[in-house]
């Protein structure tokens, strides 16, 4: 004890930290609550420097740890203000606490340590820090943080250094808080790790030294610890084995001349010499000592029980799909320490590496694969001695009856069978598909056949139409003539030829315009005219027929004069159509109404506008006919639908006449409606928009035309005009030429004949 003697002076702290003896043989030390101390050879008073006559350079008064370079600089470390260093010749004290150092400037620096190539490293609770001198003994700082940040634990844990030593290997040994202690190699910059991953159970490594065998020993929380490096064999000892405490100070290792190794603890000092500790070298015998399915002990031949004796005799285990999670317990027998034993075990055909899990004698494994595996179990006495071979256990995981070697095959005949019937399916799909692809080319082919018989058909009945023009007219002008006077019986029948070559007429033009509906080649040629008028014009061509057949036919309209904008031909068809099948359905003795109506009501043209309604006119055309069935509503405008209870024989039936009404009505941004009920009879309501607004500007005939181009009606008794119109029509249109393209010579020949008085005629064959 050197305080307050009579030999020795100035110490003045009881709580001396560290202390540590120079090349010049002085002696440092590091005081918790008064800086530090030095007793220089030959003196025998310490002198002090700390907080209070420092002149502010020593910021703290707790000094943890103290060193020397090969320079002679002596390095200081303290509690929570860096690290300085003291020249003992200028007797100059310096502290680092510039930018460059501000990592290290605010840590507790709990171990300097200057290695054999005189660089200067700092273990802090802030990680591993080193210096280097320069050239004017200039310093650079390093940080290893962000390497040791890497290892296989928590980062702060391995930053936090306690501990530093160099071996005689030269390599940097690291004694960390919470996360064991490294081995950390200069020349290849790596980290190698002891911490429980490898088998070593200390935490917190307090002290590292080496033996004179090459040996590392570690002191800690839990006793000290040999690490043999060449086998990284660990042999742990604590207060069974004879120590005075578990709980071992910083850095307080040493070790003297002889070998002999010296730890401080807590409760005194602990030494031996390694050379002379007694490895017991007797291996446990091992035991199995118990059997859990899902923690639950199991009995042998219980129900469903694996074992048919008791484990300590059971060589191998069968286990059921069902009996997913189990625990082998185990024991080793050591008469010496044997609550030292370690062991590790494996389970071949699952794991690839030995489980080293210390003092624990249970292995619980959940949810395998079924299968044949291997329980192996070793261990190691008190000194970490462990026996070279296992122990072993077969266990057997048996499958569920689904992955069974019947469920298999089954499996396997399911999948051929399945294949075969996917062929079979894929074969008779391909064959439908092929007849569908047949048929669809049939289909095609009899469309293109069906549309060459429509075309030739179309082509005929386009040259019926020049024939057909030259009976028409030549019995226009025979019956218009008053001068001939024909006889009353000769006039009937030509009024019968007439009016059948009319219908033919008419039928021709209602294929050829259902041809060009076909073709979208029908434009619409708006203009005004009367609706009253001519639908009057239409309704007087049925008189004749209806009169014969006792059919009352009336046409009634809400005003004399009702204007309209459409085309005149295309309304005119609309009208003779629906006309022509009400006569067709009406018997005998019945009625068939036309009304003409303007109503104020106002009706929603989809063609227009689907949400704004406008002012429409109305065609409404009812007859007493047997009526329709409510699906034969729906069908009536489709193309070549006939209703089965039709009179087929009167004026023929081509099943295209509604879908051409249809189609113009839609034309004239219209619709049509039926209302009819089994019995009554039918009617057809045509509606129309009111105005030209909702009509293009191409869509619209050119006002001239629409005033002078007026079809002239041509009706059976009515008047015929006078010489003297004629004469006039004569006078005022002779000067006017009018150029015939026509390449019938017959029609051409008519046509120049019946207009020459009228105008200058040019003629040519075609165009």
């Amino acid at each position: 004890n050197l305080s307050n003697t009579d030999h020795y002076s100035g110490l003045t702290s009881d709580y001396i930290q560290t202390v540590f003896i120079d090349s010049k043989e002085n002696i440092w030390a590091g005081s918790w609550d008064n800086g530090f101390y030095v007793l220089k050879k030959g003196q025998n008073k310490f002198e002090n420097i700390n907080v209070e006559n420092s002149k502010g350079i020593l910021i703290s008064n707790a000094i943890l740890s103290i060193a020397e370079d090969q320079d002679g600089v002596i390095w200081i470390g303290s509690f929570y203000s860096g690290i300085y260093n003291y020249n003992l010749e200028t007797n100059v004290l310096k502290n680092y606490n510039s930018v460059e150092f501000e990592d290290i400037s605010t840590t507790d620096v709990r171990k300097i340590l200057v290695d054999k190539d005189n660089i200067i490293w700092f273990g802090t609770t802030a990680g591993l820090f080193n210096i280097t001198k320069g050239e004017n003994n200039e310093v650079q700082l390093s940080s290893l943080e962000e390497q040791m940040s890497q290892a296989p634990n928590n980062q702060k844990s391995a930053n936090h250094i306690l501990s530093l030593y160099q071996c005689s290997n030269q390599y940097i040994w690291i004694g960390t808080r919470g996360a064991g202690f490294c081995r950390y190699n200069k020349e290849t910059n790596e980290f190698k790790w002891y911490n429980k991953s490898t088998g070593f159970s200390e935490q917190n490594v307090t002290g590292i030294i080496e033996d004179d065998a090459g040996d590392i020993w570690v002191t800690g929380n839990m006793g000290v610890s040999k690490l043999n490096i060449e086998t990284n064999k660990i042999t742990s000892f604590s207060s069974n084995d004879g120590l005075l405490s578990d709980d071992f100070n910083f850095n307080a290792t040493l070790k003297d001349e002889d070998g002999v190794i010296y730890f401080g603890n807590y409760k005194g000092i602990d030494y031996f010499n390694p050379k002379k500790i007694e490895v017991n070298s007797s291996v446990p015998s091992l035991y199995l000592t118990g059997l859990k399915i899902f923690n639950k002990d199991v009995v042998p031949n219980q129900g469903h029980s694996p074992l048919t004796k008791v484990i300590t005799e059971t060589k191998s285990l069968e286990f059921n799909y069902q009996q997913t999670v189990f625990t082998i317990e185990y024991t080793g027998i050591n008469y010496t320490r044997s609550e030292k034993n370690q062991y590790a075990y494996y389970l071949e055909g699952f794991e690839e590496s030995w489980n080293y899990v210390g003092n624990l004698q249970s292995a619980t494994y959940t949810n395998l694969d079924y299968g044949e595996y291997t329980f192996k179990l070793k261990a190691a006495n008190n000194d970490g001695v462990w026996n070279e071979t296992p122990l072993t256990l077969k266990i057997t995981i048996l499958p569920p009856w689904w992955k069974t070697n019947g469920a298999m095959v089954c499996y396997i005949v399911l999948f051929f069978m399945g294949v075969y019937l996917l062929n079979k399916m894929t074969q008779s799909r391909i064959k439908e598909k092929e007849i569908i692809r047949n048929e669809r080319i049939q289909r095609v082919q009899v469309d293109q056949l069906n549309e060459k018989k429509i075309q030739f058909f179309t082509n005929i009945s386009h040259e019926f139409r020049t024939p057909l023009t030259l009976i028409i007219n030549p019995l226009q002008d025979i019956l218009r003539d008053t001068g001939l006077s024909l006889p009353l019986t000769v006039k009937d029948k030509l009024d019968v030829i007439y009016r059948n070559t009319d219908r033919l007429y008419r039928m021709i033009n209602e294929l050829m315009d259902f041809r060009k509906l076909e073709l979208d080649k029908v434009n619409i040629r708006a203009s005004q005219f009367n609706l009253v008028s001519l639908t009057k014009d239409v309704v007087a061509f049925f008189k004749e027929e209806t009169s014969s057949r006792n059919i009352y036919l009336s046409m009634d309209s809400d005003v004399p004069d009702l204007p309209v904008w459409a085309d005149a031909s295309m309304l005119e068809k609309i009208i003779f159509n629906i006309l022509s099948n009400a006569v067709k359905v009406t018997p005998d003795g019945g009625a068939i109404n036309a009304d003409i109506l303007s109503t104020d009501d106002l009706v929603l043209f989809p063609l227009i506008d689907e949400n704004v309604p406008c002012k429409a006119l109305e065609i409404r055309i009812s007859d007493t006919g047997p009526g329709l069935e409510k699906d034969q509503i729906n069908k009536i405008f489709e193309r070549f639908y006939q209703i089965e209870n039709l009179n087929k024989g009167y004026y023929g039936s081509t099943g295209i006449g509604l879908e051409v009404v249809q189609s113009f009505i839609k034309l004239h941004k219209g619709k049509v409606e039926v209302e009819s009920e089994v019995g009554k009879g039918t009617t057809f309501r045509i509606l129309l928009p009111a105005g030209n607004a909702h009509f293009s500007k191409e869509e619209l005939a050119p006002q001239v035309i629409s005033e002078t181009a007026k079809k002239e009606k041509f009706i059976l008794n009515a008047a015929i005009e006078t010489e003297e119109t004629d004469n006039d029509a004569v006078t005022s249109t002779k000067s006017s030429t009018l150029l015939i393209v026509e390449d019938s010579v017959e029609l051409r020949k008519y046509l120049k004949s019946e207009l020459k008085n009228h105008y200058k005629i040019l003629v040519a064959i075609n165009g």
